[in-house]
């Protein structure tokens, strides 16, 4: 079920006061039920409009939302966790983020990217940016993820508090530091420095790290990314599949880098699996916007 089908009845939410007896609309309480049936339906179903139905559902703070919101928190997908978490949040407002379920979200980057929501929304209490301060202090890599964020948006602090956990005893943390700052112009040495412990781990090893670096390259948009992919391509490590995925992320941070855009082909054909084709196809619309080289027909 699409959902562009809810942007006619969102609009009854916004209705005060009671209705007609003669009208025909469905009143507020009708309405709502019906979307929340509509949407808890359509949530298998991706579709651009959903972050935005999401959002206005959220700005309702109907009590009526919550078994909605609870399923979102519970989802496997990290979009609809943040508007369950954030949307739960929003209903009480005096008792503020469920920290239980921030906590029990394993990945760093998803974790920073909720509780950034939640500053920027106002939905933390006082008692809760204390706990999230030391939270911070107490993890080094989701400091960082923060920090890296919080620079992004003019914290003129933040590059400070970085340049601090380059040199971090958390490789992860490090590694997200330097690349921040890479980002925004610092010379690169303490990136390259990172990578170097990074490749100097067993190869199975730096393979999960390189793959998650890959990732919040392309996830943040950084053109810093590149230097991985460099590095990467520059390596040892002979998994295929490490290399194909440093090539793609280069190609969507930075798809005017020559040295990446003429290996492409080469690795395209190399690709052993339909997926690795995929991602490496999905790069095709960027290279073709920066005037890269044409791709003979022929590979498809």
């Amino acid at each position: 079920m699409g959902l562009s089908v809810l942007a006619a009845p969102s609009v009854g939410i916004c209705q005060q006061g009671e209705p007609d007896a003669t009208d025909p609309t469905p009143d507020r309480g009708e309405t709502l039920d019906r979307l929340i049936d509509l949407v808890g339906g359509a949530l298998v179903t991706p579709d651009r409009s959903r972050e935005s139905i999401l959002e206005s559902l959220r700005r309702v703070r109907d009590p009526r939302l919550e078994p909605l919101f609870a399923q979102l928190a519970a989802s496997a997908d990290p979009r609809l966790r943040l508007h369950g978490v954030l949307g739960l949040a929003e209903l009480e407002p005096e008792r503020g983020l469920d920290m239980l379920l921030v906590r029990r979200i394993d990945d760093p980057i998803e974790q920073a990217t909720l509780l950034g929501q939640a500053l920027r929304d106002g939905v933390l209490t006082e008692a809760q940016l204390g706990e999230v301060a030391r939270w911070l202090e107490a993890d080094p890599t989701l400091r960082a993820i923060v920090l890296a964020r919080a620079m992004r948006i003019g914290d003129p602090s933040a590059a400070t508090e970085l340049r601090g956990l380059t040199d971090s005893e958390s490789l992860a943390a490090s590694v997200y530091a330097s690349l921040a700052l890479a980002e925004v112009g610092d010379p690169t040495e303490r990136l390259e420095a990172v990578l170097d412990r990074v490749l100097a781990l067993e190869d199975e090893d730096a393979t999960g790290v390189l793959r998650a670096i890959l990732a919040y390259s392309r996830e943040e948009k950084l053109t810093a990314g590149a230097i991985v992919t460099e590095r990467v391509l520059a390596s040892t490590n002979d998994d295929g599949r490490l290399r194909l995925e440093a090539l793609w992320t280069g190609l969507m941070v930075d798809p005017a880098n020559k040295a990446f855009t003429e290996q492409w082909p080469e690795m395209f054909e190399a690709a052993d699996d339909d997926a690795s084709r995929l991602r490496m196809a999905l790069a095709l619309p960027a290279i073709a916007e920066v005037g890269g080289p044409a791709v003979d027909a022929r590979l498809f």
